[in-house]
């Protein structure tokens, strides 16, 4: 398999914005820290997943939706400064 198949055009135009959107601490942060998540709902959901790909692009942007989210919610810090 190559990468090409494996990567889609959706998945690098997610990791373009998501490096682009947010300082580099801050992103190192949250690109691991959501790579954690896509992994521990990965595991969760495989059961019931029909294709056994994993959606990363889509767990990370639930992740970073969820931390946008709670972050608005309830001003815990501002994730645009360095």
């Amino acid at each position: 398999m190559s990468l090409f198949e494996a990567l889609g055009l959706g998945d690098i135009l997610f990791f373009l914005v998501f490096a682009i959107g947010f300082p580099v601490e801050t992103f190192l942060l949250l690109f691991i820290t959501s790579l954690l998540f896509s992994l521990i709902v990965f595991i969760s959901l495989k059961a019931k997943l029909r294709n056994k790909t994993v959606p990363l692009a889509g767990f990370q942007a639930l992740f970073l939706f969820l931390i946008l989210f709670i972050n608005l919610a309830f001003d815990i810090v501002n994730l645009y400064t360095i």
